[in-house]
């Protein structure tokens, strides 16, 4: 009796570290995946409200093109100046005025912008670029938070990268993407350890996206119960110690 005591208290001891132990199909990427071959569905982010924008005219002669890129009358940059996205979803350029700008593509607002400048200046050149394209990422990630961005073109496998990986609790098959369509949150789920994750229509994501890594559940009863297992592994040992003085008497 007294060695199958012991023995159980072994026996508890392993399933804890078995059970405990997460499995391959839940930690590896892309675990489905035998040579990838699919088309991953664009977004080309839209310009919204509240939106910060540079807008940069070009022409051969750089004096032509002041009034349209100095920052205000305390700065020299003519490399461009900075908008924001009113209310009206318009921008208000210098010389153009108002120019409503919401729901196009950084690309197609260039497209517009030029078009305007033409009638003053003759062979110029637009360039339109998002100032303050950023993504969050939070829960179960190395390095969570806003990021900045240069680019607008971002997936959300590049997105998890600037956050430092997901640590080994952060569950993989269920991320939460949230997005602001002009008012209107939508919530989206991937599953990173499947390929079918190329098909979201959240793979590219849009400014102002958070991502969300949820703790898996050996984290959160980590999280809520490390005084009582702290107190069982205790309880456990001791007894483990008594049995052993037990058996060689």
């Amino acid at each position: 009796m007294k060695i199958n005591l012991k023995n159980k208290l072994y026996l508890i001891l392993f399933s804890f570290i078995i059970f405990s132990c997460a499995k391959r199909e839940d930690v590896v990427y892309f675990n489905d995946s035998q040579n990838i071959s699919t088309f991953v569905q664009e977004n080309t982010p839209k310009i919204q409200i509240n939106d910060k924008l540079k807008v940069s005219v070009y022409a051969s002669d750089a004096t032509t093109t002041t009034p349209f890129n100095l920052q205000s009358s305390s700065t020299n940059d003519t490399e461009g100046r900075t908008y924001i996205v009113d209310e009206n979803g318009e921008i208000d350029m210098p010389i153009l005025g108002k120019i409503f700008v919401k729901g196009l593509t950084r690309i197609e607002s260039q497209k517009l912008i030029q078009e305007k400048v033409s009638f003053y200046i003759k062979n110029t050149s637009v360039n339109v670029a998002f100032a303050d394209f950023k993504i969050t990422v939070l829960g179960e990630v190395n390095t969570p938070g806003t990021k900045v961005l240069s680019s607008e073109k971002i997936s959300i496998i590049d997105a998890i990268g600037l956050a430092g990986d997901l640590k080994i609790n952060g569950v993989r098959n269920n991320i939460m993407v949230i997005r602001n369509t002009e008012g209107q949150i939508e919530s989206h789920r991937v599953d990173l350890t499947s390929k079918e994750i190329f098909n979201s229509p959240v793979y590219y994501l849009a400014q102002n996206d958070v991502i969300y890594v949820e703790p898996n559940k050996s984290a959160i009863q980590n999280a809520s119960s490390t005084k009582t297992i702290t107190i069982v592994a205790s309880i456990i040992g001791v007894l483990l110690s008594l049995t052993t003085i037990i058996t060689r008497l």
